[in-house]
């Protein structure tokens, strides 16, 4: 098992690393996108192993990832809160034409209490519309849940679908029962307004978003590569990270985009963020990427 484990870890490190020139590259987006073909999304609850590379001495990789960790969870002032950022997860895979050239309507307004709730209503009305289209919504059972709500809260589709998406994409049934004492709380059958929930929600998924565990060492190749566990759920919500990282410098007239020494980050459940398109393998390589983690993961 260690030895199969380690030659996962090295063949994902080595294509991770390598100077790729293929035009398939062009094919995959820059953005935290699934990276295959008809990979709608993550698969629900259990583990994902996050391969990351960085240019630089071990030294360095150290540092940065330790600032890396501490900037996801603390670093709310340069994109959105969590449970924004959990919206624009579930967003990504929807069908409904919000701009794409354009930030996500729910992480314009800031992180402010007042601009959380302009946030939420711009999510409510989104889900609302005869325009909006999504496979998890239909398979989660939503118009069902939308006659059955009890109470008409004003922001009840949103909180719907914030409370799916950690049920779904949460790991143990210990941590998703935790989710309903602590945050929920048969919200939708009380009368609490939303403010006090979204305050909930943030504190529960802040104090989740970890890393379970980094399987060895830093790999060195043309430069270093690691892997850590994580759950899926913090996955979603470290790729939509670094995508809103990238748009609020990339809105700063001069600004560059870096995250410490990183270049790259892939996922076992295909998500992929190239700090540059050229630090995008081509799309053979990252199956052969992917194949790695999955196997690290499984």
């Amino acid at each position: 098992r260690r030895t199969l484990v380690r030659i996962c870890q090295e063949e994902a490190a080595k294509r991770m690393s390598g100077a790729d020139t293929d035009d398939a590259r062009s094919q995959v987006s820059n953005e935290a996108t699934p990276s295959e073909p008809g990979d709608l999304a993550p698969v629900e609850g259990g583990w994902t192993v996050l391969g990351f590379r960085h240019d630089g001495d071990v030294a360095e990789f150290q540092l940065h990832m330790k600032q890396l960790v501490v900037e996801f969870v603390f670093g709310e002032q340069q994109r959105g809160t969590f449970w924004q950022l959990l919206m624009a997860a579930f967003m990504r895979h929807a069908d409904f034409d919000w701009g794409r050239d354009s930030e996500q309507p729910w992480l314009v307004f800031g992180q402010s209490a007042s601009g959380q709730m302009e946030s939420l209503e711009s999510f409510e009305q989104t889900l609302q519309s005869e325009a909006m289209h999504h496979p998890w919504l239909e398979e989660w059972g939503f118009d069902k849940a939308k006659r059955g709500f009890l109470k008409t809260h004003k922001h009840r589709c949103a909180v719907w679908v914030l409370d799916q998406m950690v049920r779904k994409f949460e790991c143990h049934a210990e941590e998703a029962g935790a989710w309903e004492r602590e945050v929920m709380d048969n919200w939708f059958e009380s009368d609490e307004d939303s403010p006090p929930l979204l305050d909930r929600a943030n504190k529960f998924l802040g104090e989740r978003a970890s890393v379970r565990d980094i399987l060895g060492q830093a790999i060195e190749t043309h430069s270093y590569c690691a892997f850590l566990v994580v759950s899926k759920l913090t996955a979603m919500l470290f790729f939509e990270d670094l995508a809103a990282q990238k748009r609020h410098a990339n809105a700063v007239q001069g600004a560059k985009f870096t995250v410490g020494g990183f270049r790259l980050f892939v996922s076992s459940d295909g998500q992929v963020f190239g700090v540059a398109e050229r630090d995008i393998p081509s799309r053979r390589s990252l199956g052969v990427v992917l194949k790695g983690l999955r196997c690290l993961a499984g």
